[in-house]
């Protein structure tokens, strides 16, 4: 019979690392097997879309609802080594509002100028302009990397830590188009984080 993996807890340390920076790194979170079994389903997808010539620009997979596409991805719902710290940080009683595969085929460095075309935002929908300043927290994604981004390359998501506890958008710097302070979250394959709307 196959163990249960542990379920994660949030230390005191976590929990004041998350309240000052509005992310958390999760190293390994994903088991090889989960990680072997997401990508196989990925591939599956990917394939499928590509074949129906559903795939954006550049050959890229922008899948909305993933979760309802293939039941790999359903494990995730209560994936033990990082929705445990959801709960911890958000409560009890929380909802998934939406899951998204993204699907970015390998290429080179990006040139200067593109990098400046992120597309910053809040998430949250229409919440960040609804709601007055300053913003609760009331949602996070925990976003799972499924090949590895280390890489400058690698399609990794980028965030402005600490910009949780910022009111209004964070200031750009001239000389990059960046953000101060944003950084790529450059993991390995397997590994996740967590990060708040704010």
């Amino acid at each position: 019979m196959t163990q249960p993996l542990a379920q994660a807890v949030l230390t005191p340390e976590d929990q004041a690392f998350f309240e000052q920076q509005g992310y958390l790194l999760v190293e390994d979170a994903l088991s090889p097997d989960a990680l072997a079994e997401l990508n196989a389903a990925t591939d599956e997808l990917y394939a499928r879309d590509a074949d129906a010539g559903q795939l954006e620009k550049s050959d890229k997979l922008n899948m909305r609802n993933c979760i309802v596409e293939h039941p790999a991805f359903l494990q995730l719902l209560d994936w033990p080594a990082t929705v445990p710290l959801a709960w911890q940080l958000l409560g009890w009683n929380i909802q998934m509002l939406t899951s998204h595969l993204i699907v970015l085929p390998s290429g080179d460095e990006p040139a200067e100028d593109e990098k400046n075309k992120l597309g910053w935002h809040r998430d949250g929908g229409t919440s960040p302009r609804d709601m007055s300043e300053p913003h609760p927290r009331i949602l996070l994604k925990i976003a799972y990397a499924l090949s590895d981004q280390t890489a400058p390359a690698s399609g990794a998501t980028w965030i402005v830590p600490g910009s949780n506890r910022l009111l209004g958008r964070p200031a750009t710097d001239p000389t990059t188009g960046l953000p101060y302070g944003a950084q790529a979250m450059n993991i390995r394959a397997g590994s996740a984080f967590l990060f708040e709307q704010r």
